[in-house]
């Protein structure tokens, strides 16, 4: 009998380690909104969420994926020293990283480079080169490609705010391809759309003056011509 309690206590301790274990692995950074693990970064199903949120979600034709490429693009950025904008509480929507000037756009465009090596062959969206002309909607329409773009946002805004404007995105690249877009007939196409957000702080501590949010989108565009 004695054996069997020692016993009992003894799972009973491996079972609470695994449980704080569990809870320790759950949570990612988060910003001063409170980010949740649910709708957290790096295979947590991110890029579903922001899809379900917006009108995108129900159409046939786009699903959404996670994409490793994708989150080591990100993940460099705040794994790097991070520039410090001073700033950042002003950016209050998803602003280009391709756009930044001034002094910290040296700094940023070896980002941008490293991003470019993460996502091996994927072409960049910019201000100059939207996801229109990049996806080639207009233009050897009938080619698979990938799409990505990289933004930022103060982390003054809460996640819930973020995923919205994420969602958003989405929707935008959604009426880009599917209202300008028409197959040749009996052929169709499918996008996969991956999105994923790091927090980004500048200091030793959070500073919702100084700190952001990088938010990458993917975009994978299939034509698929029909099989006779």
């Amino acid at each position: 009998m004695k054996l069997k309690k020692i016993a009992s206590l003894a799972l009973a301790g491996i079972m609470a380690v695994s449980m704080l274990a569990g809870c320790k692995d759950g949570g990612n950074g988060t910003n001063n909104g409170g980010a949740s693990s649910d709708n957290s970064n790096t295979n947590s199903g991110y890029s579903a969420y922001v899809l379900n949120m917006s009108d995108a979600g129900d159409s046939k034709s786009i699903v959404a994926a996670d994409d490793a490429k994708l989150n080591a693009a990100v993940e460099n950025f705040v794994k790097n020293k991070p520039v410090n904008f001073s700033n950042m509480s002003t950016v209050r929507d998803l602003k280009l990283l391709s756009d930044v000037t001034g002094k910290n756009s040296a700094d940023v465009k070896v980002w941008l480079a490293q991003a470019d090596r993460d996502m091996s062959g994927a072409e960049v969206v910019s201000s100059s080169k939207g996801w229109n002309t990049v996806l080639g909607v207009n233009e050897n329409k009938d080619k698979d490609k990938t799409a990505y773009c990289i933004y930022y946002i103060s982390a003054a805004m809460n996640d819930d705010v973020i995923d919205n404007l994420v969602a958003d995105k989405i929707d935008d690249i959604a009426y880009v391809i599917n209202s300008t877009f028409t197959p040749a007939e009996n052929d169709d196409y499918s996008f996969t759309v991956s999105a994923t957000k790091e927090y980004w702080q500048v200091g030793k501590d959070a500073n919702a003056k100084n700190d952001g949010v990088v938010i990458g989108i993917a975009v994978n565009f299939e034509y698929n011509k029909a099989e006779y």
